[in-house]
């Protein structure tokens, strides 16, 4: 189970397809030049670039999975992990690894909700608090410890 904005792969046109797969064959390459991996440190020529289109354009039924879909996987559940998934994996590469994939839509109503309650519940004991997020936050209780002769 992973948490996405999509819902699972969608059929995309022939030349959606082709324009994601040639995207991320270049994001790859550049990665990898980045990295030392590849033999030429150079960016792609033009010559290279028209020879990579041709090749990119072949689409084949794994890069329909693939590139169905770029949303990004935001939670990932343990059996996804043990199958190679991780957060921030696109959808379509997630379905390779593991096709069973079930994605659930973001609860953001939810989330705000939840939010709220730990925030007011910590403001309850200080408002000496800094959010880093929904869910995090950086609370001082110094003077509740002292008052309470706890440190």
């Amino acid at each position: 189970m992973a948490v996405a904005h999509a819902r699972g792969v969608k059929k995309a046109s022939q030349s959606t397809l082709a324009a994601r797969k040639a995207e991320m064959n270049l994001y790859r390459q550049r990665r990898a030049n980045k990295k030392g991996e590849a033999a030429a440190r150079e960016e792609p020529s033009l010559e290279d670039e028209e020879e990579g289109k041709k090749e990119e354009e072949k689409i084949t039924a794994e890069d329909e999975v693939e590139f169905s879909s770029m949303s990004e996987l935001a939670s990932v559940s343990y059996e996804a992990r043990a199958r190679g998934v991780r957060n921030g994996t696109f959808l379509g590469s997630a379905l390779k690894l593991c096709p069973e994939l079930v994605t659930v839509p973001y609860d953001f109503a939810g989330y705000q909700e939840v939010a709220r309650t730990l925030y007011d519940t910590v403001a309850a004991v200080t408002l000496e608090v800094q959010a880093v997020s929904c869910d995090e936050m950086i609370a001082d209780v110094t003077e509740v410890l002292d008052a309470l002769k706890v440190c």
